[in-house]
């Protein structure tokens, strides 16, 4: 990322180890404090968002067929308090999916002790990354300060956090079935955009029109943009009257009595 020195001998451990098994090694450095201030968004989140690139690009480039992550039982449980310090839905109490894509994280349930262990175990050498320890960061406080004072009052924190997330998973994807019914029955596709049928949504529940919201938008907009107050304008427009119309970001909603039409702003402009 460019900011730690020790990260160059980091580099060479990995490098290190990876001929040790005879395997494949690729680096790539990034300026990710520039490249976040460019984007307007955290320090962490440009890191996470440019680590995953680059390893898509890397799997895609050399044809492989999972990325496999170290992601742990304690990783986990930081991810899941962090969403619900931010106010998240049901999807994002289920932090990390065990497999996402091409995405797997066989550790998600092993606690970090055990894999600890296992390294001193095997003799192997390892960095200790010194950022991990400033609790500036948001990620860093849940770690270093909130896990451990809730631990001493409830021992099994991680452990239930880590139910709470299975659970989640699972309602989720009894709601993305269900999500996946609307999108069948209510929703089609013409030239100009998105057509929905307002009257037959009238008699769905909110729970799952604003997931069928989320999942229409996807097309046109970044899931973190999507708040809980565009969520509540869009449902409203389903009960709403005819005319009524709204307008987020380059996309623009309009209402008549039977449909609730969805367009890219510039279409709307070109006519």
């Amino acid at each position: 990322h460019g900011l730690r020195v020790e990260a160059l001998e980091e580099v060479e451990l990995v490098e290190w180890y990876a001929i040790q098994f005879g395997m494949p090694c690729y680096t790539v450095h990034e300026h990710v404090g520039d490249k976040a201030k460019e984007e307007g968004i955290s320090f962490e989140m440009m890191g996470r968002q440019l680590r995953y690139t680059h390893l898509q690009d890397i799997a895609e480039d050399k044809g492989y067929e999972y990325i496999v992550t170290a992601h742990h039982l304690d990783d986990q449980g930081e991810t899941i308090l962090a969403h619900l310090l931010r106010g998240t839905g049901l999807e994002g109490l289920q932090g990390m999916k065990t497999i996402t894509e091409n995405l797997w994280r066989p550790c998600i349930s092993l606690p970090k002790q055990v894999l600890q262990d296992y390294a001193k175990w095997l003799q192997c050498f390892h960095g200790e990354d010194a950022s991990n320890q400033d609790t500036t960061y948001d990620r860093n406080w849940i770690r270093q300060v909130l896990i451990p004072t809730c631990t001493e009052r409830y021992p099994q924190t991680v452990n239930a956090l880590y139910r709470l997330g299975v659970l989640a998973e699972c309602d989720t994807s009894y709601f993305e079935q269900e999500v996946t019914r609307l999108e069948s029955d209510y929703v089609s596709h013409d030239k100009t955009g998105i057509v929905l049928d307002k009257r037959g949504l009238m008699g769905e529940h909110d729970a799952l029109v604003s997931r069928l919201w989320k999942r229409v938008l996807s097309l046109y907009v970044k899931p973190e943009q999507l708040n809980q107050a565009v969520i509540d304008g869009l449902c409203s427009l389903v009960k709403g009257p005819k005319g009524k119309e709204f307008r987020f970001r380059q996309v623009q909603v309009l209402t008549s009595y039977d449909t609730i039409k969805v367009v890219l702003c510039s279409d709307i402009e070109k006519k």
